[in-house]
């Protein structure tokens, strides 16, 4: 695992997301169109996380909107819960006629429209909150949890409940926060809604996250 861990810190350094550069227009790899500022009072939807925003980028050919966070989000990535493949920032069509769940927070993918990581051969897919989860996640309580790619007794028969919200954690190789000292378990989308207020945004560090684990093509 150092080793993996070696090679996204140099990835980290080496590989920046995409800018705009002067006298340029900028471009991005989910459009094959040129884009251009967009600044209005009234919000468009985001193409790739459907949330309005009133600033972004635009191409007015074919109505399609970039916020200026989802711009700069990586489109594919090295993620250490899935080692062996890279995951891809997919299309919905990429995968609607597969039975998908994201492995952190269980939101299924058939029905939903938006972009998530993915690998294809391996059927493996995260949402990308969970894929830009922190690996160290702080509460109000003062307690520190630790991110696991799959719970650390998952041989035990004992059940596994979120301690937040005291439903079941469905699968026990999947992402989640847990605490040892406490023995306390939380469902990732759970951790990150009780997450107190920092001066970094919780979308801003989420996109941190993402481009430290950036790849090139």
């Amino acid at each position: 695992m150092g080793k993996l861990q070696n090679r996204l810190q140099t990835l980290a350094t080496t590989n920046r997301p995409p800018t705009t550069l002067t006298g340029h227009p900028p471009t991005h790899f989910s459009h094959h169109h040129t884009l251009k500022e967009y600044n209005s009072d009234k919000p468009l939807a985001c193409n790739l996380c459907r949330s309005e925003y009133s600033t972004g980028y635009f191409c007015s050919d074919c109505n399609y909107f970039i916020d200026k966070t989802c711009f700069s989000v990586p489109s594919m990535i090295q993620h250490m819960s899935h080692p062996q493949h890279p995951l891809r920032l997919t299309c919905y069509l990429d995968y609607q006629n597969e039975n998908v769940n994201c492995r952190g927070c269980q939101v299924n993918f058939n029905s939903s429209r938006i972009r998530a990581y993915y690998c294809a051969p391996c059927k493996f897919i995260l949402s990308r909150q969970c894929a830009g989860a922190p690996k160290t996640l702080t509460l109000a309580d003062n307690i520190s949890y630790e991110l696991f790619f799959e719970f650390p007794f998952k041989h035990e028969n004992a059940e596994v409940k979120c301690s937040i919200c005291s439903n079941k954690v469905v699968i026990k190789d999947g992402l989640l926060y847990y605490n040892l000292e406490h023995d306390e378990t939380l469902h990732v989308s759970c951790a990150l809604t009780k997450e107190p207020k920092k001066k970094m945004t919780k979308m801003d560090r989420s996109i941190q996250q993402l481009n430290e684990a950036r790849i090139t093509e």
